[in-house]
């Protein structure tokens, strides 16, 4: 039997041998984390009646359901440090526990690694037969006994701490009106911030002693310690709290120390919450004007969220506004609308759905505003060093950029018949721009016109020209009729090739994929706006705007009534013809093939040859094609001379496709006033004059697939 016991006792002892005799436990980290807990513990306690003392001054003079708001989350700040420093507490105390429970285990391996030597000494005297043995084992059971062999297992580390959000909002059910003293509540959220950033400190240095505490006391297990991640997040919500505090102090301050609704407070504490756009309506039809203007100063972006709005949400949206044409015809918006124009105009001028006469009041004041920091900006670069020669970094785009904006300023002061609105403005360089003359809001014919290749608003009188050719056109064919036309230069259009360096856009379909995104979007808004009312919308597109309002035509349906394409560059492959194009007519006119020094066309059939796209007016396309090239019968119906919509010489016999006196022109407005069958047919052409050699097309006939040629 001793024998037995032996060999179990020289079985543990190696097993002891082969276990970590140091226990996994640095005591000097340990104490360190008890300080910093024991620290921070403190502090946050400490800091119990100053943070209660500020709270309650920015209560006084503080009313209405804003102040319980602000009272609640100070509860929960409070509720919130207290648990904290609890659970700190209770830290210290398992840490206290852990270095006990370390120091006995340290002792208890200690204690066993060195019986197990002296009872390896014993073996080896047993093992010699030493007589006196078996009394000197009697006197080690009594005087020298095993230690424990079970091992001591620590309490593990629990530390939770889950701190809870603070609701910053009235919600959108309350009512009522909220005011405070501005200066009080400033005054607490610097106090909020002071108090956070000296706890900010110990949350570090708990941080860095919790990292080496877990790094070198692995002995002791962790089961939870969300407290440093919760310690983070009530220091988030702090910072949240005095920001938010200081967006009310602003919003007051902005109302003059007088009171403002929940609503308007909501908005600008709280502008990312997200809102229903249903919600987001009725709340904003809720507010005065001067919270309107309340809500401009403090959040200025917060009337971007109106962009994600559906049109047709929008337009009655507006239209429960008030506001309306007066008896001279012109817009005059409610003192709400009125309010928003001034808060928003960048927003409020390019919001689909609303009236487009409130938009040109927003517009203006926006165009006004960019064109005073365009010229800014310009006398800022021109005196500073040149680069290269051509002035500092900036000035070309800045002086092209004013360029622009006085064009279309230009263009709304220009003396013409029908009254001129600009109905969307943008901030490119060059903007983007429409210019429509008519009453969009009210006219019974609209009709939109694309432009081609090389049309930017640094000649935006040019385009409203060929625009307001199209207007007086239709009111000499209809006199009685109710007419508007758009000059529409909605998106960034190809530059001429050889102008434009290696861009070769206007031969390939980028350009017109994102003009035609653009048009799109707009023709949704102009039918969400005239919802309910009996308009006619036609399309008149120009060289690679025909290719533009083509592909929008064909991907969706806006009820078009006609669309009207002169000189075009080519209709993509993939729109398949005329029936492919929503539109219950489609109409094409083209002038004679040319190259560029002869009269004629000498651009369009170069686009549709480089490019592949279809051509309208062959007989496969399906369009119904009218002349462009002069009415024999009719000296006054004079050719179209060139590529161009409107002519940019001086020369009598000089004319584009939508100049005045033009054959095209009078087509165009025939087209699109209900009268399409009155439109001349297309002439067969003859050699020119200029050149017996040059036919209607500069290549033989033979030679071109039928989609790049002209038939007549």
């Amino acid at each position: 039997m001793r024998t037995a016991v032996n060999v179990a006792l020289s079985g543990l002892a190696e097993g002891e041998r082969r276990q970590i005799h140091v226990v996994t436990f640095d005591d000097g980290a340990a104490e360190a984390l008890w300080a910093a807990a024991s620290h921070a513990e403190n502090v946050l306690r400490g800091q119990g009646t100053p943070r209660r003392s500020s709270a309650e001054d920015a209560a006084t003079d503080f009313h209405g359901v804003y102040l319980n708001v602000f009272t609640q989350a100070c509860t929960i700040e409070s509720e919130d440090r207290v648990k904290l420093a609890n659970v700190l507490e209770d830290l210290c105390r398992q840490v206290r526990l852990a270095e006990q429970s370390a120091r006995a285990e340290k002792k208890r391996r200690a204690d066993l690694a060195a019986w197990t030597e002296r009872e390896a000494d014993r073996d080896k005297a047993r093992a010699a037969g030493n007589p006196l043995q078996g009394l000197a084992d009697f006197g080690t059971a009594i005087f020298d006994p095993q230690p424990s062999q079970v091992a001591l297992r620590p309490t593990p580390i629990h530390a939770a701490f889950h701190p809870r959000e603070r609701r910053r909002a009235a919600g959108a059910s309350s009512t009522g009106k909220s005011s405070a003293d501005p200066d009080r509540l400033r005054t607490f959220a610097r106090d909020r911030r002071a108090a956070t950033a000296a706890t900010q400190q110990e949350l570090v240095r708990l941080q860095g002693s919790w990292a080496r505490f877990v790094s070198t006391c692995s002995w002791v297990p962790v089961e939870s310690s969300t407290f440093l991640a919760g310690f983070e997040k009530l220091l988030a919500e702090d910072s949240a709290d005095a920001s938010w505090t200081d967006r009310i102090a602003k919003a007051f301050e902005q109302a003059g120390g007088g009171s403002l609704s929940s609503a308007v407070l909501g908005f600008a504490t709280a502008p990312d919450l997200p809102r229903r756009s249903k919600e987001l309506l009725k709340e904003l039809a809720s507010l005065t004007p001067e919270e309107i203007a309340v809500l401009g100063r403090t959040q200025p972006g917060f009337f971007a969220k109106l962009q994600a709005v559906a049109p047709e949400a929008i337009a009655a949206w507006w239209a429960g506004l008030g506001g309306g044409y007066d008896a001279n015809d012109r817009y005059v918006p409610s003192a709400v609308q009125k309010a928003l124009i001034a808060a928003a105009p960048a927003v409020i001028g390019n919001l689909a759905g609303v009236a487009y006469g409130a938009r040109d009041l927003a517009n203006r004041e926006w165009l006004t505003q960019q064109l005073a920091a365009a010229r800014a900006e310009k006398d800022r670069l021109s005196k500073l060093p040149s680069t290269y020669g051509t002035g500092p970094d900036g000035l070309l785009e800045a002086i092209e950029r004013v360029k622009a904006l006085e064009n279309i300023r230009k263009t709304l002061d220009a003396e013409e018949s029908g009254r001129r609105s600009l109905i969307a403005l943008t901030d490119d360089v060059p903007p983007l721009a429409q210019v429509a003359i008519g009453n969009l809001d009210t006219a019974r014919n609209v009709s939109f016109t694309i432009p081609g290749m090389n049309t930017f608003t640094t000649d935006m009188i040019g385009w409203t020209r060929a625009a307001q050719n199209i207007y007086d056109a239709q009111h000499r064919v209809d006199e009685s009729g109710s007419f508007a036309v758009v000059a529409w230069i909605g998106y960034k259009t190809p530059p001429v090739p050889v102008s434009g360096g290696d861009d070769f856009g206007v031969l390939r379909g980028d350009y017109a994929r994102a003009g035609a995104d653009r048009l799109a979007a707009d023709l949704a808004g102009f039918n969400a706006s005239r919802s309910g009312t009996l308009v006619s919308l036609d399309i008149i597109a120009h060289s690679y705007g025909t290719t533009t309002a083509a592909t929008a035509l064909a991907e969706h349906d806006f009820h078009v009534d006609s669309f009207v394409m002169v000189g075009s560059a080519g209709i993509e492959q993939a729109v398949g013809g005329a029936k492919g194009i929503n539109a219950s007519k489609v109409y094409a006119g083209q002038a004679d093939d040319s190259y560029p020094w002869l009269s004629g066309d000498p651009w369009a059939w170069t686009g549709r040859l480089g490019s592949g796209r279809q051509n309208p007016i062959t007989p496969g396309f399906g369009a119904t094609v009218f002349g462009a090239d002069g009415e024999p019968d009719d000296p006054k119906l004079h050719p179209t001379t060139a590529h161009d919509a409107v002519s940019g010489t001086d020369k009598d016999d000089s004319y584009g496709y939508l100049d005045r006196g033009s054959e095209s022109l009078r087509n165009v407005a025939l087209a699109t006033t209900g009268r399409g069958r009155e439109v001349t047919p297309d002439q067969q052409p003859s050699y020119s004059a200029s050149n017996p050699y040059l036919p209607y097309n500069p290549y033989a006939p033979s030679k071109l697939p039928e989609a790049f040629q002209t038939p007549r």
